[in-house]
Formats: C-alpha cells, sequence, structure tokens
C-alpha cells in the first residue's frame, strides 16, 4: 500500500466520520426523551389502577405519589431521566390539582393528568402553569400523560390545542 492510498483511505473515513458524528449526540437525547415519556405513561397507569380500587376516582392531589406508590413497580417512574445532576428529592412530574377526586369517566380522554413540571418535589401538583415554559426535552417538548392513560412528548402549545379541541366536542 502506497502512502497516497493511505491518504484516500483516512480521508475517506474523516469524511465518513464528519456525516456520522451530527447524529450520535441525537440518540442519546432521543432515548431520554422515549424514558420520560415512557416512565410518564407508568405513572399514569398507576394512577389509574388506583382509581380503579376507589370507584374510578383520581387520587388527592397533595398526596398522589404517595397515594399511587403500592401500584408502582418503583419511585424511580417519577424521576424525570431529564432532569440533569437531580438531588435524591427531586423528581419532575405534577399532577394536575384541578382533577383530584374526580370520576374518570366524567372526564374527557383528552385532559392533561400529570406533566413534566417546574416543582421538582414529590407529590408535586397544580396547574399547568408548572409546565416547563421552554420544554423539558430539547426539542421543546414536555411529558403529558391524559385521562386515558397514554402518555406522549408535545409542546405547550400542543397540548392546549388539544386540551381546547377536546373540551369542544
Amino acid at each position: 500500500m502506497t502512502w497516497l492510498e493511505l491518504v484516500v483511505i483516512v480521508v475517506i473515513l474523516l469524511v465518513l466520520a464528519s456525516i456520522v458524528w451530527p447524529f450520535q449526540g441525537g440518540g442519546k437525547a432521543s432515548a431520554l426523551k422515549a424514558m420520560c415519556v415512557s416512565n410518564m405513561k407508568m405513572e399514569g397507569i398507576s394512577t389509574l389502577m388506583y382509581a380503579t380500587d376507589f370507584d374510578d376516582r383520581l387520587p388527592p392531589a397533595a398526596t398522589w405519589a404517595t397515594t399511587n406508590r403500592p401500584y408502582a413497580k418503583s419511585d424511580e417512574i417519577y424521576r424525570c431521566s431529564e432532569i440533569r445532576n437531580h438531588k435524591s428529592d427531586q423528581f419532575g412530574h405534577a399532577f394536575r390539582s384541578a382533577l383530584q377526586r374526580r370520576k374518570t369517566t366524567d372526564l374527557s380522554a383528552s385532559e392533561p393528568m400529570l406533566f413534566d413540571s417546574t416543582d421538582l418535589s414529590w407529590d408535586a401538583h397544580g396547574g399547568l402553569d408548572l409546565l416547563p415554559p421552554k420544554g423539558r426535552h430539547p426539542d421543546g417538548k414536555n411529558s403529558i400523560c391524559f385521562v386515558d392513560g397514554h402518555a406522549q412528548a408535545m409542546t405547550a402549545d400542543g397540548l392546549f390545542a388539544k386540551v381546547w379541541a377536546g373540551r369542544s366536542k
């Protein structure tokens, strides 16, 4: 193999590396978002399991996570994977207070029940004003779980459009 052939091979490898390199960071961000949405869905399922045992009523807002604890596999599902350098008492998800003790059968499936929150405490609860304004995920989206148990990442604008569309039906 000549020096020229070696240089050509190195240049080709560098070009390929420069093409692939930008996509390397996106995989980790996508994985963290997927884990966060998955955790939110598991929280939603544990909340709906609680409701099933209590006449279809959602838990009290002030103790929602504590109340759901027996239905959850682990307390780690309450921790948002997107929070960097979190302390042991920081979780990042909240229950929507307006839904406390309400019957799931009286609510629209498009009602947000659990969401990423700026309040990082255990049993965090409040209104949708607690959503991180720029989104918790790098793409500007937050994880949301709805009363029907499905979870997804969406922007605040997308969430409010979905909520209003569900109320106009």
